[in-house]
């Protein structure tokens, strides 16, 4: 019986000591992915850009979106440098970090 309840024990130990990782690594992966998109957004405003001509939102969207991915790839998660990927959806750049 003891060595059931002490089988169960660790179990229940093992589990908690993975979903904790699992937890902290989604926290660095949502604070990774907040550094890229504030560093990209911080380009509009260092630019002084609010709206404009084509040619210039897509010179600044192209700074954004190089600042973004180097400020990512910076970033570690779960002590490994994840590729940065950056989807856009109608002209709001979304910064994700791939599933491992």
């Amino acid at each position: 019986m003891v060595v059931v309840t002490l089988v169960v024990f660790l179990a229940i130990s093992a589990l908690a000591i993975d979903l904790t990782a699992l937890e902290v690594a989604r926290n660095e992966a949502q604070r990774a992915a907040e550094a890229a998109s504030l560093a990209g957004a911080k380009v509009f405003v260092e630019r002084g850009f609010i709206s404009g001509n084509a040619w210039q939102a897509a010179r600044v969207q192209t700074l954004a979106r190089q600042r973004a991915m180097a400020v990512g790839a910076q970033k570690k998660v779960a002590g490994k440098r994840l590729p940065c990927k950056i989807a856009a959806s109608h002209s709001i750049p979304i910064f994700r970090y791939p599933r491992a």
